[in-house]
């Protein structure tokens, strides 16, 4: 079907599938042209594609529900405009946030994505709306995004947004595409913010033993005005695995607080000084410059590790540390990883054991219990990366949201022939 597609690479398939399922076609366009040619013969024809970037995410939501193809951003992967005066940069989707790290790092800038994969590409990025620690301070993907280019199902290629900071003509359909997995269309190009590296850096490592003992650090860090970047909760199954910047003596402790510090010289030594100062009676351990940054990078890796079967909670900030309890409560036979972003309200935790066909059932029903307790209070839980034999005991989504009927209507605009990752979205879109 796909082998007429002039300047298009077939790849061979065997190395590729989602979920479980083998797709019959491989594609690699070359070109926006062939691009859109191979989606007008999946369109014409109803066969279902899914899009790809470097596969770091691509088990995350529902199983798709039939695929024919998928298609590659491999030749996609270039910095097209790039103005360090304007703090915007414009790329190709298949970039990689890595390579894109280190073109800003020439000219002393940096974009604060610092999703758990530094081999995702932007286009994936965007698409799953991954973010990291330092969203605590900086915000998410929509607070970068400036505009994007889209190829749709049926080959037309749309534009949205723009290329300066203040764009307000008319509604933003930029924000559509985020977080959307490739339902609405194929991102082909972003244009982004970007921010000066700042002079200075620090963090300030604190270890504890209870819950409350966070909670209690929390509230007064919070009242005292200063200003952490990132304010990580990680347990004992993360901050151990980061010996090189951790003490050894502290692996009696069963939690870490993390904060970073951004800024000129005295302004982050005077809020690391501060936070410290709160933490008056727990251990504590203050990195500098390349520390603290290694340490932040370190801590990505190993995170990203063997990070099969994951979740993220999305909960009120008030109520996340009753959410870390029903985690921790629910999971230990999994031996659970887990980091939480605190002023934001957002849980991560990936399960270390290796399950067997028959444990997902148990799993599901223990996922259920806390998805339900998330949702009481007005948060969700949903499956960030898992096996296709857990997905068939438990929705990757969790209850459809009143304005689905809303995305439905979006989606048969966008896809009237639900060709684009069917099925894999919010209520099967």
């Amino acid at each position: 079907m796909f082998s007429h597609v002039p300047n298009c690479e077939s790849v061979d398939t065997k190395k590729y599938s989602i979920d479980g399922l083998k797709p019959h076609s491989v594609l690699a366009p070359k070109d926006y042209e062939s691009m859109t040619n191979a989606l007008q013969i999946a369109d014409s024809n109803k066969v279902a594609v899914c899009f790809q970037g470097s596969g770091t995410k691509i088990s995350m939501g529902n199983v798709l529900t039939k695929l024919a193809a998928i298609i590659l951003a491999k030749y996609f992967p270039k910095c097209l405009d790039y103005v360090p005066e304007d703090l915007t940069v414009s790329v190709q989707a298949g970039i990689k946030l890595k390579d894109l790290k280190k073109i800003l790092a020439k000219k002393n800038q940096f974009i604060p994505l610092d999703p758990l994969f530094l081999e995702a590409t932007v286009g994936g990025i965007i698409s799953t709306n991954s973010t990291g620690p330092l969203a605590a301070s900086y915000g998410s993907v929509k607070n970068f995004l400036l505009g994007v280019k889209v190829a749709h199902a049926d080959g037309r290629i749309s534009k949205a947004g723009g290329k300066v900071v203040k764009n307000v003509a008319g509604y933003d359909l930029t924000k559509l595409y985020i977080g959307a997995i490739g339902t609405l269309g194929c991102i082909l190009e972003a244009n982004l913010k970007v921010y000066p590296v700042p002079e200075s850096e620090s963090t300030l490592l604190i270890f504890v033993n209870e819950i409350d003992g966070i909670q209690q650090y929390t509230k007064k860090l919070l009242s005292v005005g200063t200003s952490p970047v990132a304010f990580e909760l990680l347990n004992g199954e993360v901050f151990t695995a980061l010996s090189k910047y951790v003490p050894r003596e502290v692996v009696e402790y069963s939690y870490c607080i993390a904060l970073r510090f951004f800024g000129s010289h005295p302004s982050v030594t005077n809020q690391a000084r501060e936070a410290e100062k709160l933490a008056f009676g727990h251990k504590t351990e203050v990195l500098l410059r390349e520390g603290s940054s290694g340490f932040w990078e370190s801590f990505i890796e190993k995170v990203s590790e063997k990070r099969t079967v994951s979740f993220k909670v999305s909960v009120p900030r008030n109520t996340i540390f009753e959410a870390i309890g029903k985690v921790e409560e629910a999971m230990p036979f999994y031996v659970p990883k887990i980091h939480a972003e605190l002023s934001v309200g957002l849980l991560h935790f990936s399960l270390q054991r290796d399950l067997q066909h028959p444990d997902y059932q148990l799993l599901a029903k223990k996922l259920l219990d806390l998805r339900k307790h998330c949702e009481e209070v007005g948060g969700n839980l949903t499956i960030e990366t898992a096996p296709k034999a857990l997905k068939e005991h438990f929705e990757a989504w969790g209850t459809v949201p009143p304005a689905f009927f809303l995305m439905k209507s979006i989606k048969h605009k966008f896809d009237p022939n639900s060709i684009l990752s069917s099925g894999r979205f919010v209520g099967g879109l």
